[in-house]
């Protein structure tokens, strides 16, 4: 028996591999597609969405997602989404580093900067928004391409049709396309939150999901009132034997020929008038009752009502809605911006840059942090105001210390705070770089 254990010494064994060659894998470069999403559907009741927000609370998405697109349909909601991503766009985009970057990965970030749609595009960072939002939470997932020179870690957004949360696991589940199970956890896997151990009950579904059928209903309800109430009935006065009377067929061809409107017959002697609800609480109730719910999709989405219902001359209350839109802009930005930082930009500076380059263990504490800037105008305008004030008054002391003698590099001022207070933007360096970066 000792030349069969000779022959398993003779087989060279594997070696460990280095580091450095398990940085990457030619798995991380094949995208993976979810199972086919579900095909939305129409004619919802109240009990289809009770059922469908029931499956929600528990942590099974597939019923929400099918809501989901029909909600999107609706105008007004479809629209008010539309406002926050559209806002999210139109802000200005940059990537921070913090101090002590290494020059190598500030150029290496400066360029990803210009090529960041490869990273998160328009669509999917709009899909983000609004399935946060909307769900409370969102998924996403990495693929590795390599744009100019480069290997950049590329968002994916799924869709909620078959996505679970697990109690027992205390994890999100979703379906590729061949029909696997995959539990969403450590990379390739990017979560978008809005907080909380059970995000899903944050969301705005649980907020529109009445109002949505309320609308519907009312709609129904209104177009119904309409088609009885609001189409004539034509009356006229016959003998009672109307098929000897020749006159009286005359006429019924005439009345016959008449378009809109229902025609009765009433013999002699005999008669009917129509009685409608004239006063207050018929037609102008569903009226009513829409703008009441339009209102209340504003205000859930848009935190306000004052930008989709500017009445005229009412320029303040337009201004103060958008500053409270904004407010929303800033709290989702935080939600989209947080888990790039956290996840996105640690594999770019994993798969790109070796640590021992830099004598450095780990590279990810100058991983970038995505920025939108979210100041109003008025904000800038007052910022700058403020700067040339601080200008001004550090002039005033600089020409006031050269006329007395002063020497001004004995006077020991942080000329570095004092250039930022001006609005001086400054290259930062080893020496004069402190402290955290926001």
């Amino acid at each position: 028996m000792g030349w069969i254990a000779n022959l398993f010494k003779s087989q060279p064994q594997p070696q460990p591999q280095p580091a450095e060659q398990k940085r990457l894998s030619y798995h991380e470069f094949f995208v993976v597609r979810e199972q086919l999403p579900i095909v939305p559907l129409s004619g919802w009741t109240a009990a289809s969405i009770m059922d469908a927000l029931t499956k929600h609370d528990m942590g099974d998405f597939s019923a929400s997602e099918q809501l989901y697109h029909a909600m999107m349909k609706e105008p007004r909601t479809g629209a008010a989404y539309e406002t926050l991503v559209d806002q999210l766009r139109n802000l200005p985009f940059s990537l921070k580093l913090p101090p002590n970057t290494p020059e190598r990965i500030v150029k290496s970030a400066k360029l990803l900067e210009r090529n960041y749609g490869q990273v998160f595009s328009d669509y999917d960072s709009g899909e983000a928004a609004q399935r946060t939002r909307f769900f409370g939470f969102c998924i996403g997932r990495h693929t590795l391409k390599i744009v100019d020179g480069q290997i950049i870690p590329s968002i994916k957004i799924w869709s909620h049709s078959s996505c679970r949360f697990d109690e027992a696991d205390r994890l999100y589940y979703v379906t590729d396309e061949f029909g696997s199970e995959i539990p969403v956890q450590g990379d390739p896997w990017v979560i978008f939150s809005v907080g909380g151990d059970r995000p899903w009950l944050r969301g705005d579904i649980r907020k529109l999901a009445f109002i949505f059928f309320m609308l519907s209903n009312a709609y129904d309800r209104w177009a119904a009132y309409n088609d009885t109430e609001a189409t004539s009935i034509r009356k006229i006065k016959v003998p009672a034997l109307k098929r000897e009377q020749d006159e009286v067929k005359k006429l019924w061809d005439v009345v016959a020929r008449l378009r809109g409107g229902d025609t009765m017959i009433a013999p002699e002697g005999y008669d009917l008038e129509l009685l409608s609800a004239g006063g207050k609480g018929s037609h102008t109730t569903f009226e009513a009752l829409i703008n009441n719910l339009y209102n209340s999709i504003s205000i859930v989405i848009l935190g306000n009502n004052l930008t989709q219902e500017i009445k005229g001359g009412s320029l303040a209350a337009a201004k103060e809605g958008n500053q409270i839109a904004m407010r929303k802009i800033k709290s989702l930005v935080n939600i989209l911006c947080e888990p790039q930082h956290q996840t996105t930009a640690r594999i770019w500076v994993e798969k790109n840059f070796h640590p021992h380059v830099y004598g450095e263990s780990s590279l990810t504490q100058y991983r970038y942090r995505p920025c939108y800037d979210i100041r109003e105008p008025e904000d800038k305008k007052q910022i700058a105001e403020v700067a040339l004030t601080y200008s001004q008054s550090t002039k005033n002391f600089i020409d006031a210390a050269i006329a007395a003698g002063q020497d001004l590099t004995t006077i020991g001022i942080n000329w570095h705070e004092q250039a930022e207070r001006c609005g001086n933007v400054l290259i930062e360096s080893d020496e004069d770089s402190e402290g955290d970066y926001e």
